[in-house]
């Protein structure tokens, strides 16, 4: 497949093209990669259609799968893997399908000029007078449809949330059958390990197993969609302390990080050594952020990257130090059933609940940038985690499955967020209101 871009800005009162810019691009391995998730994690296919009907709409690509643009203020690396956009930069202008509103960001397809041409197709998006003025434009990506009508911004309020884009599988991969156990992460791509706090002095840990029938079956192997729960694996800690909760791990090296809230003003930061499974804890005294030991604030609190991210009993993150002290606030606030995970070496904060969701119900962070991502859909939603593998690849994930707010193992889940063509443009394009501005956006198959 091949692609090009032809930029048009049209004098709205002559309607003349007084300056035309045009470009190639290159394909990403996107929707490819959607398509080649393993069949390891494919074992519930049969009991839940959710992540056959995702891929299913990202055909036809020409109105689908890359029937969205978004514009974007620097240039990206032109990579078939650049998939996801670099946190720093921003997200200026996008369109989707047809739009008659006042977002000042979105543009409108063009459905008299979107047609098929001699080999592939012609996607055509009006952007006029008074849509992404003075926003200078560096690069082009197609993207789901949906995601064109959503937005992929960096600053709050500026998404909507028109379209559904993340499709969780119901039926779960790695099911503990326990909601009080929670994800620490992959061991291996057929093996998860679980924690749970057991007593004030005590967690215990689980591995869980699947058949993996792409290495080859076993003839004593469990059915597909069936996990393995290893025996119990105590971890004992000398102090007894009642808030000692394993909500989210961050995975350095081979410890994981937890950070437990355990009154208003102080949190226990847990390292688990992965390689056999002994502990280490630290008290650290908390300055200026009032905490909350509520599982709804508690499980928002992390440690990445050499800093506490944690959340105050107004649902506000703040940074800290590893000494405690507060950096910065972070400007993000989050609500009740929100939760937090890590993914692609970005924090993920996403609500979790049925009901109707926020416009920016999906947070990532990499405590610097951030990116807002939309949902238009009531239902549960995955939090996405990492499956260090390649056997699931971006825009496809493991996710956490969500369901009422409780902890029911891992499952699939596909997202309509990701960056299906780079088209970097060989000179900017500065939009004012002195012009309409047209995206023509051609794919052949070549």
């Amino acid at each position: 497949m091949k692609g090009k871009s032809i930029i048009q800005m049209i004098n709205p009162f002559s309607k003349k093209v007084d300056e035309q810019f045009e470009d190639e691009n290159l394909i990403t391995n996107a929707i490819s990669n959607a398509f080649k998730t393993s069949i390891l994690y494919k074992s519930r296919f049969s009991d839940d259609t959710v992540i056959n009907t995702y891929l299913k709409n990202l055909t036809p690509p020409n109105t689908n799968g890359l029937g969205g643009i978004l514009l974007w203020d620097e240039n990206l690396i032109e990579s078939p893997n650049t998939i996801i956009p670099p946190m720093n930069i921003n997200n200026i202008g996008r369109a989707g399908g047809g739009y008659s509103g006042s977002n000042t960001d979105r543009g409108t397809l063009n459905v008299i000029e979107s047609v098929a041409i001699t080999n592939g197709w012609r996607n055509v998006w009006d952007f006029d007078t008074s849509k992404c003025n003075g926003k200078t434009i560096k690069s082009l990506t197609l993207t789901h449809r949906n995601t064109g009508n959503n937005g992929w911004g960096s600053l709050s309020g500026i998404n909507e949330k028109e379209s559904a884009c993340f499709f969780q599988q119901t039926a779960p991969i790695f099911d503990l059958g326990d909601s009080n156990s929670y994800f620490v992460t992959m061991l291996a791509d057929d093996k998860a390990l679980y924690a749970k706090r057991l007593s004030d002095t005590q967690w215990v840990l689980n591995e869980l197993t699947i058949p993996n029938m792409v290495t080859g079956y076993k003839v004593n192997d469990v059915q597909m969609g069936t996990t393995v729960k290893s025996s119990d694996i105590t971890v004992t800690f000398p102090v007894s302390r009642a808030n000692r909760v394993p909500y989210v791990a961050s995975i350095e090296g081979n410890i994981a990080h937890f950070v437990c809230v355990n009154t208003s003003s102080t949190i226990i930061h847990v390292e688990l050594n992965l390689l056999d499974y002994t502990v280490t804890e630290n008290i650290k005294n908390i300055s200026t952020t009032t905490l909350s030991t509520s599982s709804g604030c508690a499980k928002n609190c992390v440690y990445y990257s050499g800093n506490y991210y944690l959340c105050s009993s107004s649902y506000d993150i703040f940074k800290h130090n590893l000494s405690g002290g507060q950096i910065a606030n972070t400007g993000i606030t989050l609500a009740a059933h929100f939760e937090t995970s890590f993914y692609n070496g970005n924090i993920v904060y996403i609500y979790s609940a049925y009901y109707s969701k926020p416009t920016n119900f999906c947070i990532m962070y990499n405590g610097t940038n951030i990116k807002y991502l939309s949902e238009s859909v009531a239902g549960f939603t995955g939090i996405p985690v990492d499956s260090f593998s390649n056997k699931v690849l971006y825009p496809v994930s493991l996710a956490k499955r969500s369901s009422n707010n409780s902890n029911s193992g891992i499952t699939l889940q596909g997202m309509n967020y990701y960056l299906g063509t780079i088209n970097n443009l060989s000179s900017p394009i500065t939009k004012t209101s002195d012009f309409n501005m047209k995206i023509i956006y051609e794919l052949t198959n070549e």
